[in-house]
């Protein structure tokens, strides 16, 4: 029987250019309604969007999906 080795995720290679948007807006803004009006989408998306982003970076949270990134918040 033979094992099948799984490549890493390779995280930066896979955020699209709208979800760095999304999160460099949301560190920008002082909320995440906010952000959402400014990039003209419903807040629901915007979530979803954030969580897409979080997934493919491996980060819980902004702050440290910010600094993979590297955006300043």
């Amino acid at each position: 029987m033979e094992v099948e080795v799984v490549a890493e995720r390779q995280g930066l290679k896979k955020v699209s250019n709208w979800q760095r948007l999304v999160i460099k807006t949301v560190c920008e803004s002082r909320t995440r309604n906010e952000a959402a009006q400014e990039l003209g989408i419903k807040v629901r998306t915007l979530d979803d969007l954030l969580y897409r982003a979080y997934k493919v970076l491996d980060c819980k949270n902004l702050d440290e999906s910010a600094s993979k990134l590297g955006i300043s918040r």
